[in-house]
């Protein structure tokens, strides 16, 4: 599934955290990679292939009037950074009909062959499909696997997130677990659940629109925990910023 760049061979995953986006409502995970990419100025070093990947091919979003090199985009490259021990993939096309679980399948096999740590989804959920209680709050939410439950203490007591709501009011099974929008969110979740892979699902609500602010809401998130790029002043009160006039994303 994946295939290294031509001049890394030797690629090692071992202990890495693993960052990819779900294509969902307003491609809020992918626009966060986007973010998450051009901020940390991550190295491509392969891509996915695989036959549940729709094929695509574009002009490279990260370039600027000024500097154009004329690198191309496929529909799931994978980057990585060394320091902060990333894997970040980055889908730009939509799975093919009936693929979903076997996409999944396929990950969960690539993530236990790399020995990855843990798996971040970044993902999003109709707005309109909230409870009253999630309507009276903010817009982001966390869910956990089994394997990661001991983040619970971490992200409530530490951060003051919110764990996404139960939606009958009883303890959630893996069946349960409610993510309209979030395209192949849930079979990822209950696939992880099943195969032991620490997973935590990030994500936010939101509708179809400009849905830039939303994914810069969701990586705000993400750095609050990961710390990937602390500033001088406190990270955890620091805002996005994206420069307008260059059209270009700026550093969170």
């Amino acid at each position: 599934m994946f295939v290294p760049c031509a001049k890394e061979n030797d690629v090692i995953f071992e202990g890495y955290s693993l960052i990819l986006p779900a294509i969902s409502i307003g491609n809020v995970g992918q626009l966060a990679i986007d973010l998450l990419i051009y901020n940390l100025d991550l190295k491509q070093v392969g891509y996915l292939y695989d036959s549940s990947i729709l094929p695509l091919v574009g002009n490279d979003p990260f370039t600027s009037p000024k500097i154009q090199q004329g690198n191309l985009v496929t529909s799931a490259e994978v980057y990585k950074c060394d320091e902060k021990k990333l894997v970040v993939v980055q889908l730009r096309a939509p799975l093919a009909k009936g693929c979903r679980q076997i996409f999944c399948d396929r990950i969960v096999r690539w993530i236990k062959e790399c020995r990855i740590k843990q798996t971040v989804l970044l993902t999003s959920c109709i707005a309109s499909e909230r409870l009253d209680s999630q309507i009276q709050s903010g817009p982001f939410r966390y869910l956990l696997s089994p394997e990661t439950q001991h983040l619970n203490e971490i992200f409530q007591k530490n951060f003051n997130w919110r764990c996404l709501e139960e939606r009958n009011g009883e303890e959630r099974s893996e069946s349960d677990v409610f993510l309209p929008g979030g395209g192949v969110s849930k079979r990822f979740y209950k696939t992880c659940c099943r195969e032991n892979i620490p997973l935590v699902t990030l994500l936010v609500f939101c509708a179809e629109g400009d849905n830039i602010p939303d994914a810069m809401i969701l990586l705000y998130f993400v750095n609050i925990w990961l710390q990937m790029k602390v500033n001088k002043h406190d990270a955890a009160s620091d805002k996005l910023q994206m420069n307008k006039g260059e059209n270009r994303l700026s550093s969170f």
